[in-house]
C-alpha cells in the first residue's frame, strides 16, 4: 500500500448535511468540535489511561480505525469537508499516510475496528473525497486477500461488526462496484446463512463460548445470542440491509432479514417501565436490561432496524424502530436505568441522545420534543452531544448507510456517494 497521496484541490464532496442545532447550542457544539480537533492534532499529547489493556497501546492500535491514525484521518477529513478547513485537510492526509505506513510495518488482523480492514476502509472511503484515486489501487491486494479469506467454511471466527464477517462486509460495501467486492459480499452472506440458527422465533446467530471473554463464558457456558450492534444480531441486520440495497443476493438477504428482525423484536423483556432489550440472551441466563448506548442497548438496535427498514422499504420495521428510539430518548441520561458511561459516542450520551433524536426528527411533529427530551439544548448535556448531533444528513441516499459501522457515523457505499454528489 503506497503512502503517496495525490491531493485533489476543490474535490470535496458536496456537503449533504443540514444543521440540527441552532443558536447558542450550535455555537457550543461547534466550539467543542474545534477543541477536540485541536487536542487531536497532536495525539501524542492525548495520554491514554495506564490501566487500559495492553493491545490499546500497541503499534496496531496506533494505526487502527478505532484508536489510531486511520480514525484521526477520518475525523479531520470530515472536519475539512464540513468547515472548508484546509489545515484539517492537511492533517487528514498526514494521518492517513501514517496509517498506510503502519499497515506495512505492524502485524494486524482483518478486523474492521482494530485491524487492516479498517485502515483499508478509510482509504476507500476518503478516495475522491480527500485525494485522487491512483492508477495503482492501494487496496487491490487487500480486496483479493479478503475475498479469499471469507470463503472459509465452516467460518471459524466472529461474525460481528467490530472484528468479524460483518466488519469485512462493511469494507466490501465501500469498495463497490469493484467485482472482487461484490464477490466477497456474496461469500460473506453465504457464511452468515451457514451460521444462522432457525427457531420458532425466527433466525438468529449464536456466539460460541470459545469466542467469549472469560467473564461472559462464566455466565453463558454454552455461548449466547448477542443483542448489541457492535457484536450481535443488530449489526447483521444493518449490514444485510445495505447489501440488499446494493443488489447483492437480494432473495437470500430478504429471507434472512425477515427472520432476523422477527427474532430480534421477540427478545424484548417486560420491565416495570415497559419492554426493554438486554445485552444478550442465553438458556438459563436471566437477562438484564442493557445500557443505552451504541454498542449495546436500544439506540443501536433502533438505528439498525431503521436502516434495514429503509433499504427494504418495510414500514413495519421502521415503526418498530421509531418506537424503540422514542422510549430510549425518553430515558434521561442521568437516570440509573440508562447506565451512561460518559459523553463518548460508543458508550455514552453522544449516541444515546443524538441518534434517537436523529431518527425521530424525520417526523417534524417529533422534532421539538426530541430536542427537549434528549437534552441537546440544555447547558448540562448540550456540549457533550453537540459534536455528534449538530448536523443531520438530508440526503435520501443516506438512508441506506450501515448505521455507525465505525463508531463515528455511517459508511456509504459508492451508490450513496454518487447520489450525494448530485443532490
Amino acid at each position: 500500500m503506497s503512502a503517496v497521496l495525490q491531493i485533489t484541490p476543490g474535490n470535496r464532496l458536496i456537503n449533504p448535511w443540514r444543521p440540527l442545532l441552532q443558536g447558542e447550542a450550535q455555537e457550543r457544539a461547534l466550539a467543542t468540535v474545534q477543541s477536540i480537533a485541536q487536542a487531536l492534532s497532536n495525539p501524542l499529547q492525548c495520554a491514554l489511561p495506564a490501566d487500559l489493556p495492553a493491545e490499546i497501546h500497541g503499534a496496531a492500535a496506533a494505526t487502527s480505525l478505532s484508536s489510531g491514525t486511520a480514525g484521526l484521518a477520518l475525523f479531520f477529513a470530515y472536519l475539512a469537508q464540513t468547515h472548508g478547513d484546509n489545515d484539517a485537510n492537511q492533517q487528514a492526509i498526514h494521518f492517513l499516510e501514517q496509517a498506510m505506513e503502519g499497515v506495512a510495518t505492524a502485524p494486524m488482523g482483518p478486523a474492521l475496528h482494530g485491524g487492516f480492514t479498517g485502515v483499508s476502509w478509510t482509504v476507500a472511503h476518503l478516495t475522491e473525497r480527500l485525494f485522487a484515486p491512483a492508477d495503482d489501487d492501494p487496496n487491490a491486494t487487500f480486496d483479493d486477500f479478503l475475498c479469499t479469506y471469507v470463503q472459509r467454511t465452516p467460518w471459524p471466527s466472529d461474525y460481528d461488526l467490530i472484528g468479524g464477517l460483518v466488519g469485512i462486509g462493511v469494507y466490501a460495501l465501500e469498495r463497490l462496484p469493484n467485482p472482487s467486492a461484490a464477490e466477497g459480499l456474496t461469500h460473506i452472506i453465504a457464511r452468515l446463512d451457514e451460521l444462522a440458527e432457525h427457531n420458532s422465533q425466527g433466525i438468529t446467530w449464536r456466539t460460541p463460548p470459545a469466542l467469549l471473554p472469560a467473564w461472559q463464558r462464566h455466565h453463558c457456558p454454552n455461548g449466547y445470542y448477542n443483542l448489541g450492534l457492535a457484536h450481535g444480531v443488530p449489526g447483521i441486520i444493518a449490514f444485510l440491509g445495505c447489501a440488499y440495497r446494493a443488489g447483492i443476493a437480494t432473495d437470500q438477504i430478504r429471507r434472512l432479514l425477515t427472520g432476523a428482525v422477527t427474532w430480534l423484536l421477540a427478545q424484548q423483556i417486560m420491565t416495570a417501565d415497559g419492554p426493554r432489550f438486554s445485552s444478550w440472551v442465553a438458556p438459563d441466563y436471566t437477562p438484564q436490561v442493557a445500557r443505552h448506548a451504541w454498542c449495546y442497548g436500544e439506540p443501536g438496535i433502533a438505528a439498525a432496524l431503521v436502516s434495514a427498514a429503509h433499504c427494504l422499504q418495510e414500514p413495519t420495521w421502521e415503526a418498530a424502530a421509531l418506537t424503540i428510539a422514542r422510549r430510549s430518548a425518553a430515558c434521561p441520561p442521568d437516570q440509573a436505568e440508562a447506565r451512561i458511561l460518559g459523553p463518548t459516542l460508543e458508550w455514552g450520551t453522544t449516541f444515546k441522545n443524538g441518534h434517537p433524536l436523529d431518527l425521530c426528527s424525520r417526523d417534524c411533529r417529533d422534532h421539538a420534543r426530541w430536542v427537549h427530551v434528549g437534552g441537546l439544548g440544555n447547558g448540562r448535556n448540550g456540549a457533550k452531544n453537540g459534536n455528534h448531533a449538530s448536523q443531520r444528513c438530508r440526503c435520501p441516499a443516506a438512508e441506506q448507510h450501515l448505521c455507525c459501522p465505525i463508531s463515528t457515523g455511517c459508511g456509504p457505499n459508492r451508490e450513496a456517494r454518487r447520489l450525494e454528489s448530485h443532490e
